[in-house]
């Protein structure tokens, strides 16, 4: 079992916080929150104060939160709105000064928290960001799990590409190559760019078929943890047997009678 780093990130937090003389933090970003609690899901809000913390979520997540936090926070569930809920929880104690996190909250947020009254809120930034830099044997193991899961994925769809095929055939398949290997989700849309479009460095994916001549798959995001792999591939889209480094990287096949294939398939860290 891998061992449970978020006590050792919550306690780096609260060192930053009391340095710069706040009392709590108000995290919002829903990856920083994966980060500290461990909750998954889309909507919550996180309070940080130096004795506990507080993940506030909504009625979608009564059964979730408390599962995947443990005893690591606090689980606040609302039926209507959780900003309402986190004034509730605020009112617990005496105001203090809290930090918000700036480049995250949008005015609107802000707005809210300026309702609350005798709270002084101090804008942050990227607090949690600069602890994520440094990653945990945990979060190592993440990113090469998502490294490996991507050559996997690869090497099974090569195969399947022929002149013909639709951009967003091949996208599809690469999706569910990863899907099925246990990539969590797809952060950012697949690309695959064919023929003339393969110039465009984001382009969207299309109907168009593929031709004999240059395609580009760009943007397949394997997420494993929070974390994710980077890499760029080329393949003739006429060969009949790809064959592959020992790193799951096809080797290098350039030319060839019908161009090629660039497959570049990239990392998601959230926030």
């Amino acid at each position: 079992m891998a061992a449970d780093h978020r006590p050792e990130r919550v306690a780096a937090l609260r060192e930053r916080l009391a340095a710069l003389g706040l009392d709590v933090l108000l995290v919002q970003a829903v990856p920083n929150i994966r980060y500290l609690t461990g909750f998954t899901g889309s909507a919550a809000l996180c309070l940080v104060r130096p004795d506990e913390l507080v993940l506030v979520t909504d009625f979608r997540y009564a059964t979730q939160a408390p599962r995947e936090v443990g005893a690591v926070a606090r689980v606040e569930v609302d039926q209507v709105n959780v900003w309402e809920r986190l004034k509730r929880v605020l009112a617990e104690r005496p105001p203090e000064v809290a930090g918000f996190e700036a480049h995250v909250a949008t005015v609107r947020d802000q707005e809210r928290l300026g309702a609350i009254g005798g709270w002084r809120w101090e804008p942050v930034a990227e607090l949690v960001e600069r602890l994520r830099v440094v990653k945990d044997p945990t979060e190592v193991a993440a990113i090469r799990a998502a490294a490996a899961l991507a050559g996997e994925a690869l090497g099974e769809i090569l195969a399947s590409v022929r002149v013909g095929d639709t951009e967003l055939e091949v996208a599809a398949r690469l999706e569910a190559a990863l899907r099925r290997r246990g990539s969590e989700w797809h952060p950012f849309p697949t690309i695959v760019a064919s023929g003339p479009r393969s110039a465009l460095p984001h382009a969207r994916t299309s109907r168009r078929a593929l031709e004999r001549g240059v395609a580009q798959c760009e943007a397949l995001h394997p997420l494993c943890e929070l974390h994710g792999h980077d890499g760029t591939h080329t393949f003739p889209l006429d060969f009949e047997h790809p064959t592959f480094s020992e790193g799951g990287v096809p080797d290098a096949i350039t030319g060839g009678k019908g161009g090629d294939l660039t497959v570049l398939i990239g990392p998601h860290r959230r926030g």
